[in-house]
């Protein structure tokens, strides 16, 4: 029996599932200001330069509706979304970073994680979330995540299960090699 085959086996375990914080919000909550700004001066516009009671102030009214309608669709319920299903998952073996519903995003294995770094810019360290940065030996760029909550601590785990991982690997590594040397003998 080969050792390494129960090590191979082994259910992957969820650690941890950490999603944007809510500052991510905050540039949604710009564009809406800025449209409901936009659309008002808009319709105050059209109050004030068309006459009263003429078929075009009705029908500039309701294009004004439909294209704010359209834009809070577009732009707002995109970024929303995205968002709200923007998330990392961290397992015992890998890495998982999910930007959308239907699109697989990066599984990192942590046996090729390089460095994990974050950065916090003033505002971020206001409310305690930075940048997270996973650097492979696969990627010339990094993975990143964006508003990841408790971001220094996140990286100090991500650290230690890495230096887990390389543990189990090298453990069934040597236990592999073991094997091999009683099985020749």
């Amino acid at each position: 029996m080969n050792p390494t085959t129960s090590a191979a086996s082994a259910p992957e375990r969820l650690i941890a599932e950490v999603r944007r914080h809510e500052l991510g919000l905050i540039g949604v909550t710009v564009r809406l200001v800025i449209i409901a700004v936009i659309a008002g001066a808009t319709w105050a516009a059209i109050d004030a330069w068309l006459p009263k009671k003429s078929l075009w102030v009705s029908g500039s009214k309701w294009a004004v509706a439909i294209l704010v309608a359209l834009f809070v669709t577009v732009m707002v319920v995109r970024r929303f979304a995205g968002w709200a299903n923007h998330r990392l998952e961290i397992t015992d073996q890998r890495l998982r970073v999910r930007y959308r519903l239907r699109k697989a995003g990066w599984d990192i294995p942590l046996l090729s994680i390089v460095d994990v770094t974050y950065t916090s810019g003033p505002i971020q360290r206001l409310f305690g979330v930075g940048v997270l940065r996973v650097q492979t030996n696969f990627a010339p760029l990094p993975a990143f995540m964006l508003d990841v909550p408790a971001v220094k601590q996140l990286a100090d785990e991500v650290l230690q299960l890495r230096g887990y991982a390389w543990e189990q690997y090298v453990r069934s590594a040597s236990a592999q090699d073991a094997w091999q040397l009683r099985a020749a003998s």
